[in-house]
């Protein structure tokens, strides 16, 4: 930090420090289309060309599936052990984040099952950083090895969560329930989790953009970046960079 603000100063780069962008809209300035962002102080900039830089900063939260509500976050969970003590868990997803947090409560928890939509993707085996890292992987031995841990492992409608819902029984169990005929359907061999996990990742944060200025998001499962052109331009909103 103190290198940046060194440059920042040698430089004498024109920065404005403690600023939160709330809106980023299209206006026409001086006769050209450009782009407005205002700030918590409802004070306005205009510019010619924008770069968001934020990364991915909001939690995925699918809200169009039945009882969310009931489901825990990755971000905010407690991270003290001991009070996963003895219980039984799902965890949503089966990423890195999803294997993490497996990992860490693993040595607390009664079992703990993995839900994902797919495949289970190993770096090992892709060479894809992105994949899941062997260091995280210690959850897949205990389900080879036909311990209580499992891995959901079907087709692609049938994993994908927003094709099901959640709901809590007498026993203040939740239970994952498949959905048939826009019926949601239960099984007597569903005895329910005590907690389910919430580890579907992040996506980068529309909520700012105005109407006239939102950028297009990608299609399929890059739902959760700005479709962008080779030169990282949003390929709907001009001079607008990522």
């Amino acid at each position: 930090v103190r290198y940046l603000n060194d440059y920042a100063k040698q430089t004498k780069l024109n920065i404005q420090y403690n600023t939160n962008i709330v809106r980023i809209s299209q206006v026409e300035y001086r006769g050209k289309i450009m782009i407005r962002m205002k700030n918590q102080h409802d004070v306005s900039c205009v510019c010619n060309t924008a770069i968001i830089s934020t990364g991915l900063s909001v939690p995925y939260y699918p809200k169009e599936v039945v009882g969310m509500n009931l489901v825990e976050g990755y971000e905010s969970i407690s991270t003290n052990v001991s009070d996963y003590l003895g219980q039984t868990i799902l965890i949503l997803g089966q990423g890195n984040s999803a294997f993490e947090t497996a990992q860490a409560l693993s040595s607390a928890s009664n079992y703990i099952h993995l839900h994902g939509r797919g495949g289970i993707r190993l770096a090992t085996s892709t060479h894809y950083i992105g994949d899941v890292r062997a260091v995280n992987s210690k959850i897949v031995d205990s389900y080879q090895l036909k311990t209580l841990d499992g891995l959901n492992e079907y087709h692609f409608t049938e994993q994908d969560i927003r094709f099901a819902g959640f709901f809590k029984d007498g026993a203040n169990m939740v239970k994952l329930c498949s959905k048939e005929d826009d019926q949601f359907q239960d099984d007597a061999r569903n005895k329910g989790y005590h907690r389910i996990i919430r580890c579907l990742g992040f996506k980068y944060d529309t909520s700012i953009f105005n109407r006239n200025a939102k950028p297009k998001s990608g299609n399929g499962r890059l739902y959760k970046y700005p479709a962008i052109n080779p030169d990282y331009q949003s390929v709907n909103i001009p001079n607008l960079y990522f």
